[in-house]
């Protein structure tokens, strides 16, 4: 999401610091002819110059230029946000991955493919970002990507659930990190988290190792799953997940014959639904019979 690039407001600022426009120009290494169009809005900076001109203006990046949605909403930074925050133009970026041409990160940031492990350890610390927070940023390429479709994969990422579900919700009734931060605690009846801690989370500054240091894992999910009205599984890995499905299929297979029927509502399943799982609770019944010997 592109940041919001105000001119009156800049330049008010500029005036206000009594900032000469060509003395922001050779801080940006550029000419005043060049850079004097940004202030009257005739032209505007091209998203990676942002960073160094609000150092020139001596300002905080998100304050000038706020990251904001088309309803006025601050978001969270993509692949390529975190790319122009750093100030890193797509030409250097065969230097920092050590390829011929940028095709990787041009593909990770148009939702097309997501970046290798050895790209993302070698763009991390260019973007001055953890990898954690980089997977977090590939995440939102992808769910934002117009390849992705009206109904997004889920991320991969614990950080990246997090803001998908935040982002399925209404502006106005997404849950603060407090509201995340008291979720959890309520779960495990007493403080294990703090509002900065579910921040960090959230945004992939700290890694769910991280924090299962101080929040047992079933109780980081129900919290989060309470928050977000979903099931706690949701906030699994994709590994915990399938043994989960494994383990409900075997107790179904377990019960005998069970009777499984299709239903409506919200946690209802539909025909198709029904007979398949009872064909793999059958199936899974059948390979755990003892083999008769010969």
């Amino acid at each position: 999401m592109q940041r919001h690039f105000d001119p009156e407001r800049v330049d008010q600022i500029r005036r206000a610091r009594r900032i000469e426009i060509k003395t922001v120009g050779a801080e940006l290494g550029l000419s005043g002819p060049t850079v004097s169009p940004w202030f009257s809005g005739k032209t505007t900076p091209t998203p990676e110059k942002l960073p160094a001109l609000a150092a020139a203006l001596g300002g905080d990046i998100d304050e000038l230029f706020p990251r904001m949605d088309e309803n006025g909403n601050r978001v969270e930074p993509d692949l390529k946000d975190l790319r122009d925050d750093a100030g890193i133009p797509m030409k250097a970026i065969p230097e920092i991955i050590k390829t011929a041409t940028p095709v990787p990160v041009r593909r990770a940031e148009s939702g097309k493919k997501r970046l290798d492990e050895t790209f993302a350890e070698l763009l991390a610390p260019a973007y001055g970002v953890t990898v954690a927070e980089l997977r977090a940023a590939e995440d939102r390429s992808f769910g934002n990507s117009p390849t992705a479709g009206q109904q997004r994969a889920m991320p991969s990422t614990l950080a990246g659930k997090i803001t998908y579900h935040l982002e399925l919700l209404p502006a106005d009734a997404r849950p603060s990190d407090a509201d995340i931060a008291a979720a959890v605690n309520a779960r495990a009846g007493r403080p294990v988290i703090i509002p900065d801690q579910a921040l960090a989370l959230r945004t992939g500054a700290m890694s769910q190792e991280d924090i299962l240091d101080q929040v047992p894992e079933p109780i980081l999910h129900q919290g989060l799953a309470d928050v977000f009205n979903v099931p706690a599984v949701t906030f699994q890995s994709s590994d915990e997940m399938v043994d989960h499905l494994v383990e409900v299929v075997q107790a179904l297979a377990g019960q005998g014959n069970f009777e499984l029927q299709a239903r409506g509502g919200e946690r209802g399943i539909s025909p198709r639904m029904a007979a398949k799982l009872k064909e793999l609770a059958a199936l899974v019944k059948a390979e755990s019979r003892p083999k008769r010997s010969k």
